[in-house]
């Protein structure tokens, strides 16, 4: 049960078990701030515990809620008609009944770009089956349908984690009878599905392939020389490592007056167009270099302001990443080829490898596995890289540290 905001007057979700399946609201009449969620709270916690009971055969819950007002209020209102004051004698809690609770459970906790991705893929795969009421045997289907459904591996565990969970809150609060119908899932789930891993189609975690120093070079002489307005930006890619949303966030506010330093606390998704906490959800004091700190400091406007971004596209707007994916990857031409066909535009990187400066094509994440590898080769202590890039040393080790294969080993004359 959910305290929410309608119109700027808090009310309390009743639980659908209560009236058949139906979704009901009862208004408490007085404006949403804090000392009234308090208060709100407090009843909520009264009226959980009465509905609990009421599931489980006793008879305490007071469907005039004058009980849990005190007094009879004339502007508390049930939304909509309460219908029957005869409960279920059993709740049959149904899949998109128990999911459209556990969504709004878990709401407040979610960022945005994870509750529009991800979640939304979850409530996609349960659609087909979201009708069915839930026991042992709907348990069994359900699972068979998102282990079809879904090839992702990683997707098919963490919902089937998410249903154990949402589960065995409704037991807690007697929504549901017997046992967790979704234990042990997600570990038959794991022997069934293997991961799904292929470097080659682009696994950022999993292509650890990063760029040499003398690489590194090539292609930032290359952006100054061809006097490429993506220049600035790559260059402090490769000088802090940073993800590409973190970049795209950073503000002036965020770096000290002379450049000394930055605090990373944000990360902006372009396909969203929000600015949200970064991946792992700190924020990181990182100090400036001689290069960095001249970088910053020769693109600083007089006029800066806090709120400016530091960043900007050659169109003098927010960067967007897919944007300079483009520029950095290359992009299909409006012009047609002899063919009839789009002439493909070759970015920055493409010209590199095509002219022989770089071994091989890897993508803008490349960035940070390439700095990461430069710092660890350089000496830097691996526990301050893990501070600075927001990373455990094992995550490091294992997803973005490129080891030097090419090492010859010295004869030993024996």
């Amino acid at each position: 049960m959910t305290i929410a905001n309608a119109g700027g007057y808090l009310r309390l979700q009743l639980p659908r078990a209560l009236y058949d399946g139906k979704q009901k609201y009862i208004s408490l009449g007085f404006k949403d701030t804090a000392e009234n969620r308090a208060l709100a709270e407090v009843k909520r916690l009264q009226v959980e515990q009465d509905v609990k009971a009421q599931l489980l055969g006793f008879d305490l819950f007071d469907w005039s809620w004058e009980k849990y007002t005190g007094i009879k209020r004339p502007n508390l209102t049930v939304i909509e008609s309460l219908g029957t004051h005869e409960p279920p004698a059993k709740p049959k809690l149904k899949l998109g009944e128990l999911w459209e609770m556990w969504v709004e459970h878990r709401r407040p906790t979610l960022e945005e770009t994870t509750f529009r991705s991800e979640w939304r893929k979850y409530a996609n795969l349960l659609k087909p089956v979201s009708h069915l009421e839930l026991n042992v045997q709907t348990a069994q289907e359900i699972y068979q349908h998102v282990i079809k459904a879904s090839k992702n591996q990683a997707t098919i565990t963490k919902l089937l984690s998410q249903l154990y969970q949402a589960y065995d809150r409704a037991l807690n609060l007697g929504l549901a009878e017997g046992k967790n119908h979704f234990y042990g899932m997600v570990e038959e789930a794991r022997k069934m599905v293997k991961p799904h891993k292929d470097v080659s189609i682009g696994d950022e975690d999993a292509d650890i392939r990063a760029f040499t120093y003398d690489e590194v070079m090539a292609i930032l002489d290359y952006l100054s020389t061809t006097g490429n307005k993506w220049y600035d930006f790559t260059k402090f890619r490769f000088l802090t490592g940073c993800r590409i949303g973190e970049a795209i966030a950073l503000k002036w506010r965020h770096i000290a007056p002379d450049c000394s330093f930055i605090v990373f606390g944000e990360n902006y998704s372009s396909h969203y167009k929000i600015t949200k906490k970064t991946k792992n959800g700190t924020v990181r004091r990182f100090p400036c270099n001689v290069d960095l700190q001249e970088l910053l400091q020769s693109i600083k406007p007089d006029d800066v302001q806090p709120d400016d971004v530091v960043f900007k596209s050659p169109t003098g707007k927010q960067i967007n990443a897919n944007v300079y994916g483009m520029a950095w990857h290359g992009q299909s031409s409006r012009c047609k080829d002899e063919n009839g066909n789009p002439k493909w535009l070759p970015g920055f990187i493409e010209k590199l490898v095509e002219q022989g400066k770089l071994r091989q094509y890897l993508k803008p994440y490349a960035t940070r596995h390439t700095f990461i590898t430069l710092m660890i080769d350089a000496g830097v202590d691996m526990l301050v890289i893990s501070t600075l890039c927001e990373n455990s040393p094992e995550v490091i080790l294992k997803h973005y540290y490129q080891k030097n294969t090419g090492v010859s080993l010295p004869s030993l004359k024996i």
